[in-house]
């Protein structure tokens, strides 16, 4: 059994989550995988035990890991929204709609984390957020109308922003004051509405 897995495991356990961003499209290849593919496994041989130790190792998920995934995805979110703002002031569809796309998949790894839900891959995320308990009402619907239709002009692309940022807003409440903010972005929203735009 690789020590790589053994190390990511012992890691996230205490509340480690990586990100290797150009392994896997379209979002990268992040640390808690490990954990959903030696959850899920079934494993064919065994002789030594040491997959049923991982799996019991993974059997629960980690409240540290837990945390730290809300924790990034929620902030990671909430700073791809405040730099969207900016990107739609100028009527810059290019990156606005990178922004947007960002928070879908920050979004996503935070409800995942809020069920205790192990992230497996992309391939089935509208399945599964189908089956959670706590998600944003039609989240996946809004979500879609959103990236399907982002919009061809500042007033299109500030309607799709206000829609992302009260499903992010709706995640944050789900997440019941486990996320703290580590800047008051809305005050700078409020007072430079194009501030997001480096």
């Amino acid at each position: 059994m690789s020590d790589q897995l053994r190390r990511v495991i012992d890691e996230g356990r205490r509340g480690v989550w990586r990100h290797d961003y150009d392994q896997q499209p379209p979002h990268g290849f992040r640390s808690v995988v490990y954990f959903a593919e030696t959850h899920f496994c079934i494993p064919l041989h065994d002789a030594d035990g040491e997959i049923r130790r991982l799996k019991e190792a993974v059997a629960e998920f980690p409240a540290p890991l837990k945390a730290r995934i809300i924790q990034d995805a929620l902030w990671g979110a909430e700073f791809a929204l405040w730099s969207c703002q900016g990107f739609v002031a100028e009527g810059d569809i290019c990156n606005a709609v990178g922004c947007m796309t960002r928070v879908s998949h920050y979004l996503v790894h935070a409800i995942f984390a809020l069920n205790e839900e192990y992230f497996l891959n992309d391939k089935h995320i509208e399945r599964v957020l189908a089956i959670l308990p706590r998600v944003p009402d039609k989240y996946a619907a809004r979500v879609a109308d959103v990236l399907a239709r982002p919009g061809r002009d500042r007033e299109g692309l500030n309607a799709s922003l206000a829609s992302l940022r009260q499903v992010w807003a709706e995640t944050v409440a789900l997440a019941d004051k486990v996320y703290r903010p580590r800047f008051d972005l809305e005050a700078a929203i409020s007072a430079d509405p194009g501030a997001g735009s480096a």
